[in-house]
């Protein structure tokens, strides 16, 4: 089908570069939530947060990794929280007293979670572009630390702290848990994210094509 297409809307670089092949192809970042930062963000959070769907592979395959290598050798505060639980990280969660599990919030009830954690933490094993639930925990919530896949192509680099190894994340959540998250921190962010991921802009190009 592709040879009928005037253009193809690529959601990443990576899309972009190989449906570039084939004909032309723009660069579209996902749509999200419009961009409003909460009032709060700039206050000192509680505890670490991991979020997503806790039912896909890639997922349940971080947060196993987490739990080994990271959360269990420290002795702050862990919630993750998500849609449908996989049993391994339930029983694996259960054997530390500092994590718990948060099964299928609301929408309401995750956006609080990710507002009030004083540090976002998400990894990855996979490089396929924007994930919304970054784009969440940068929106609404304070620190986040990432790993290089994360935010590879993202344009994101600045706005998160990056660790690849237990020992940096580790090292990383210690240097951040009590680290109020700054008003020029939060300003930049905004202001990164205003620029690359506005839906604003998104739609202009689209109608720009048509």
């Amino acid at each position: 089908m592709l040879k009928y297409a005037d253009v193809v809307l690529s959601i990443s670089a990576n899309d972009r570069a190989h449906f570039q092949k084939y004909g032309r192809s723009v660069y579209v970042p996902a749509f999200s939530p419009d961009i409003k930062f909460p009032v709060n963000q700039t206050e000192v959070g509680y505890g670490i947060l991991y979020h997503g769907n806790l039912s896909v592979s890639e997922n349940i395959k971080a947060v196993l990794y987490l739990l080994d290598n990271v959360f269990s050798k420290i002795d702050l505060p862990v919630t993750i929280a998500g849609k449908k639980p996989a049993d391994k990280i339930l029983k694996k969660a259960a054997k530390l007293p500092n994590v718990k599990v948060v099964a299928n919030p609301s929408e309401p009830e995750m956006l609080e979670l990710v507002s009030k954690a004083q540090i976002n933490i998400l990894i990855t094993f996979q490089s396929t572009g924007i994930k919304l639930k970054l784009l969440t925990a940068l929106q609404y919530g304070k620190h986040c630390i990432v790993n290089n896949e994360m935010i590879e192509k993202t344009g994101l680099s600045n706005t998160c702290c990056i660790a690849n190894t237990p020992n940096e994340i580790i090292t990383a959540i210690y240097k951040l848990h009590s680290l109020p998250f700054g008003a020029a921190e939060c300003k930049e962010r905004q202001r990164v994210l205003s620029n690359l991921y506005s839906n604003t802009k998104s739609a202009k190009t689209i109608l720009e094509l048509l």
